[in-house]
């Protein structure tokens, strides 16, 4: 079966959803991504989309030190599934610019919750 869909893909999310199911946190934006890139660095992933924040944001990143390791990896997994299927990645990012990991720039926000979609 290498290499054959065995289930539909469905939406997976690599952070938790509040109880109304809405992905909205306070602080963040949300954008439809649909990625061309998928990065590792020594202290970070980085995606890029082809679509951009009404900002001009288009790449996403998220540490990948040892207190996030487990997550990033994650996020990681669904970024690369999106990606290699086609699929869209819904990214909620953090709009605070100070807040972003080292090697994210000006035109990158760190990623807060990523879920895949159809």
């Amino acid at each position: 079966m290498a290499g054959q869909m065995i289930r539909t893909p469905s939406m997976v999310q690599a952070k938790s959803v509040n109880t109304t199911g809405d992905f909205a946190e306070a602080g963040t934006g949300t954008l439809l991504c649909s990625i061309d890139q998928v990065n590792v660095f020594s202290n970070h992933i980085h995606v890029h989309c082809t679509t951009a924040t009404p900002t001009g944001v288009s790449f996403f990143a998220f540490p990948t030190d040892s207190a996030n390791a487990a997550e990033a990896n994650r996020i990681l997994m669904l970024a690369n599934t999106a990606f290699s299927l086609g699929n869209s990645l819904g990214v909620g990012y953090d709009d605070d610019v100070t807040h972003n990991v080292s090697g994210c720039l000006g035109d990158c926000r760190n990623i807060v919750w990523v879920s895949l979609r159809p």
